[in-house]
């Protein structure tokens, strides 16, 4: 079966979860793919949010000081409050 385009807004990307992980496996195994993707969506906003809303670690990278890419995320964020994805 011939993979259909993709366009430039989307992006497939495929997760492995390891067996250390098992509550989440437990979680997602029963759910139908799409569902699956969203659950794996929504737990990606929320990491995004929390690394966003803390403070840097000693071990996180120095900030840059392109406040354009700071732009991206503000919007990016703004996005997913939009579509319902974070409070």
């Amino acid at each position: 079966m011939p993979k259909k385009p993709q366009s430039q807004d989307t992006l497939q990307v495929f997760v492995t979860i390891p067996a250390s992980h098992r509550e989440l496996l437990a979680d997602l195994q029963p759910l139908p793919a799409r569902a699956r993707a969203e659950r794996l969506r929504i737990l990606a906003a929320i990491g995004l949010v929390k690394t966003a809303s803390s403070p840097p670690s000693p071990t996180s990278p120095e900030p840059s000081d392109d406040s354009d890419a700071g732009d991206q995320r503000r919007k990016k964020m703004a996005k997913l409050r939009d579509r319902g994805l974070l409070a």
